[in-house]
């Protein structure tokens, strides 16, 4: 033993071959009788690998031990904890017994049984209720692997247990009342619920100890642990009338204790409280005219006090049960006091501190604050559909009260309640965002209170409050945009002023977004009503160019939609103007070598974004606005500016995705004519296919000048033939210049599906739109080759590029590409066929095979269908289908052969079918 102990210390020494040698020992049937004998130790560090050693063999091995073995082991553990003087050794011995036993009393009568044996009982009460606690703890580590109904039933003899345990400590007076209820609280994470302590009598025993404030907290974690376990209906109003009027009884506890600036226990006990009041939270709801109104009544005042808590998860628990209460209760007075107080509470707790400056500066954790208010917000919405149309009378109580001498803080967090409640405050729950005209009547006191709000954020004094405030006035004013058409002089007054916060830098997002939302709702107002040219012109000089350029720019494009066709046409001219402004600007200042090269660049980029949102924006003007013409005007403007700089910028990756975005959204919004732009833009797009290699890094503005040769295609088909002769000329150097420029390696679809895609979907359509052209590449063959490639790859998105480009060029009718593609199948025919069929017979999907039959089958109606047979013959022969049957392979061949002389369906479904039965 002595020379197993030294061995011990050598470890705890950093010894790697006493590491070795104990991990071999703790694996060892003689493990259980020598670590029993080296708690004896005078060593701690000796006394600690023991307990460790047999709590993890208790945990894996003591299942296979035989009872009595079993007995002697935990009288033995349950011993030496008795005298053990190391707290944490002592309960890691009580949870090696609690390990050892717990496999034993399942069953409620063994488990009444086990606590009855004389070992048990001669331990000390202290010790009973640690291993009772280390038993509770094992127990809701195997909840999921016991029946629930067994489990209480288990529980339910565990609390007369703990009730017998409770009557000895009240009766002889012991001290080890603590002890006791942590090992309530163990049991309660394993099922110990409300109704088993109402049953045993227990509630009552652990309900005056919370009374007692130096017991309080383990009390009330107890009861805490058992309300979040699930309650049987039954159980409801018995537990309610035993347990509501004692909570209110223990409210003056409270009060003392927040005068006396416990937060801990404030805390503890809060969370007590909230945990039964939402157990029984529908006897709750109903007291109503009932003996216990005056007892909720005092639970639910520690419970508004208590949401003001400073710990955030306290504060957060008590939010949930304010938004479990409020859809429960009707909207009445006596409801609504407390909804009230909830409010004023959370916006407290939602404010800035005093001296707030920066966060840098700040005392509050800005996380923490932020998370507050993101779960306030649910709380608020909850009192808001109680207190109805008294809510917003409500939140602006505090600032009445306070007279002239209002901090900034507390205006800031009365437009945040404002904001967050709008959902709620009209009628039926309508939102203020719909459209003006849909916007429901308001109640006299939620109308005067809204146009409170607007004079204090949105009067003559605007300019002068804190910056953050004016933040929330802009957010107030986004979720409330409907409500402002009952006034047209409000509305103009309330656009001016969030224009003028645009230039500010610190309000310049929120009046974007609020700009945004009025534009959106009061699109047709503003454009009868205000000077357009010069709204224009100020938000364009506030925005251009920042980050919120997008989002002003969407704005005022819905305010020019509204406008008459003409007039809108001069609104874009004037909108576009700024922003051509600044790429001139811009471009000069690049000349004359003023700023870096990557500085303008990048600038450039976002112009050139900007003007790609409102070029696309026009495509969702009113029918009556041509904004296909005005998108070509548009262009041909911003077109005449950029015409140097593309020279300049055209090895910019970012300038060559916003160029190409902006030709894409041109030639969408344009439409019939997009004609027009086409000699522009075609010498510019095939410039950069020439320069751009389709690496990962260039695939955005590759692909995206892909695109728009694939969309145009198709769409310009029916044009004149002088159009037609004009347009295939530029069609068909992009068609040489696409696939002169790909890679022929295999393809590796999980880098470059997307410029892959592009190429094949271009060719496919190229194929629709001018098969002559087509007949006559040089490329054809390698478009081709490359279909293959991308069949032979496996890949979804290969088969989903490859199969129509190549089921297209295959069923052509032009006579000139047929003999092209006839061609080509004499080389490629058997080989094609032979990957088609692997792919149709190993891959996993339907849905993904379903292309690949179909081009097996026009392939074999281009070669003839009496040559398929032996083709399939041949594929059948490789390697890869040596898995295969040969009988199954000869059945197959024949069914193909006779499908194939039928019809289109019945071969792929035939083909299908094999495939299926071939996915090994």
């Amino acid at each position: 033993m002595e020379e197993l102990e030294h061995t011990i210390l050598n470890f705890y020494a950093g010894d790697a071959g006493a590491d070795e040698w104990l991990t071999r020992f703790q694996e060892s049937d003689e493990a259980w009788v020598a670590s029993i004998h080296l708690l004896e130790s005078e060593s701690q560090d000796v006394q600690a690998f023991a307990a460790n050693v047999l709590l993890q063999k208790c945990r894996r091995e003591a299942a296979e031990l035989p009872g009595t073995s079993r007995d002697e082991l935990t009288a033995a553990l349950l011993a030496r904890a008795e005298v053990m003087p190391t707290d944490s050794i002592r309960r890691v011995l009580f949870a090696s017994a609690a390990a050892a036993t717990a496999p034993l009393c399942v069953e409620p009568a063994d488990f009444e049984a086990h606590f009855s044996l004389p070992y048990i009982q001669g331990i000390g009460t202290a010790s009973q209720c640690l291993y009772l606690a280390a038993l509770g703890e094992e127990f809701a580590g195997r909840a999921d692997r016991i029946d629930p109904e067994h489990m209480d039933i288990l529980c339910s003899a565990v609390a007369t247990i703990l009730a017998h345990g409770a009557e000895k400590i009240l009766t002889d007076g012991s001290g080890e009342v603590h002890q006791f209820l942590a090992s309530v609280e163990a049991w309660g994470s394993a099922g110990l619920n409300l109704g088993h302590l109402l049953d045993s009598s227990l509630l009552e025993a652990i309900l005056g100890w919370c009374a007692d404030p130096e017991l309080t907290l383990s009390a009330a974690k107890s009861l805490t642990e058992c309300a979040e376990q699930p309650l049987a209906d039954s159980h409801l109003e018995h537990l309610a009338q035993e347990l509501v009027p004692s909570l209110a009884s223990l409210t003056p506890l409270y009060h003392s204790a927040i005068e006396a600036e416990e937060e801990e226990w404030c805390g503890v006990f809060a969370l007590m409280v909230c945990a039964t009041g939402k157990r029984t939270i529908d006897v709750v709801a109903s007291c109503r005219e009932t003996p216990l109104q005056d007892a909720v009544g005092a639970v639910l005042e520690v419970l508004v006090l208590a949401t003001g808590h400073s710990s955030l998860p306290i504060s957060e628990e008590m939010l949930g049960f304010w938004d479990a209460l409020a859809a429960k209760v009707p909207p009445d007075d006596f409801w609504g006091d407390f909804f009230g107080k909830v409010v004023h509470t959370v916006l407290d707790r939602c404010q800035f501190e005093p001296d707030f400056d920066t966060w840098d500066t700040a005392v509050q954790d800005e996380d923490t604050f932020r998370r507050f208010r993101r779960s306030a917000q649910t709380a608020l919405l909850a009192a808001a559909s109680v207190l109805e149309g008294d809510t917003l009378s409500v939140i602006t109580q505090p600032l009445s009260d306070a007279g002239a001498a209002v901090p900034w803080q507390s205006v800031e967090v009365a437009f945040f309640g404002a904001a967050v409640v709008a959902s709620e405050v009209a009628a039926e729950g309508s939102r203020f965002q719909a459209r003006a005209s849909a916007a429901p009547p308001l109640c006299p006191e939620t109308n005067a209170a809204l146009v409170s709000f607007v004079a204090l954020g949105f009067g003559e004094t605007a300019a002068e409050l804190h910056p953050i405030v004016r933040c929330a006035a802009l957010k107030f004013v986004k979720a409330y945009c409907g409500w402002l058409s009952r006034d047209s002089e409000r509305l103009e007054r309330v656009v001016e002023v969030t224009i003028g916060c645009m230039e500010d830098e610190t309000t310049l997002e929120a009046g974007a977004e609020a700009f945004e939302s009025i534009c959106a709702v009061h699109g047709k107002l503003i454009a009868a009503s205000m000077d357009l040219n010069a709204l224009i012109e100020q938000t364009a000089r506030s925005t251009f160019p920042t980050p919120m350029a997008r989002t002003t720019a969407r704005a005022l494009i819905r305010v020019i939609a509204c406008c008459p066709v003409g007039v809108a046409q001069e609104h874009v001219r004037t909108l576009v103007h700024p922003i051509l402004e600044s790429l001139a600007q811009f471009y000069s200042q690049h000349a004359s070598s003023e700023v870096g090269e990557g500085d303008v660049t990048a600038e450039i980029a976002k112009e050139l974004h900007v003007l790609g949102v409102v070029i696309r924006f026009l495509d969702t003007l009113a029918p009556a606005v041509d904004e296909s013409h005005m998108a070509v005007q548009i262009f041909g403007l911003f077109w005449e500016t950029f015409e140097a700089l593309k020279t300049a910028f055209v090895g910019s990756d970012a300038v060559l995705l916003e160029l190409c975005g902006i030709i894409d959204s041109v030639i969408h919004s344009a439409k019939v004519h997009s004609l027009e732009v086409l000699p522009t833009v075609f010498p510019t797009l095939l410039s950069i296919m020439e320069q751009v290699i389709p690496e990962p890094h260039m695939i955005a503005p590759f692909t995206t000048s892909l695109e728009y040769h694939g969309q145009l295609a198709p769409r310009e088909a029916q044009t004149s033939e002088e159009v037609r002769a004009e347009v295939l000329q530029y069609f068909g150097t992009a068609l040489d210049l696409a696939f002169e420029r790909l890679n022929l390696r295999a393809p590796d679809f999980s880098r470059n599906s997307p410029a892959y895609g592009a190429y094949l979907d271009f060719g496919r359509q190229m194929i629709i739109f001018s098969p002559e052209s087509v007949a006559t590449s040089e490329a054809l063959p390698h478009v081709l080759d490359f279909c293959v490639m991308c069949i032979e790859s496996g890949s979804r998105e290969a088969l989903r590029a490859a199969c129509p480009l190549l089921s297209r060029a295959v069923q052509s009718n032009h006579y000139e590409l047929f003999l092209r593609v006839q061609a080509w199948l004499e080389l490629q025919a058997a080989r094609t066929i032979e990957l088609l069929m692997q792919v149709i017979c190993f891959h996993g999907s339907l849905d993904v095979i379903m292309k690949p039959a179909e081009v097996m089958y026009e392939v074999g109606e281009a070669v003839g269908f009496e040559h398929l047979p032996g083709m399939l013959v041949d594929a059948m022969q490789a390697e890869d289908f040596a898995k295969i049957d040969e009988a199954k392979r000869i059945v197959c061949i024949r069914e193909l052969g006779e499908a194939s002389q039928q019809s289109k369906v019945q071969f792929i479904k035939t083909l299908l079918a094999f495939g299926k039965s071939c996915r090994l």
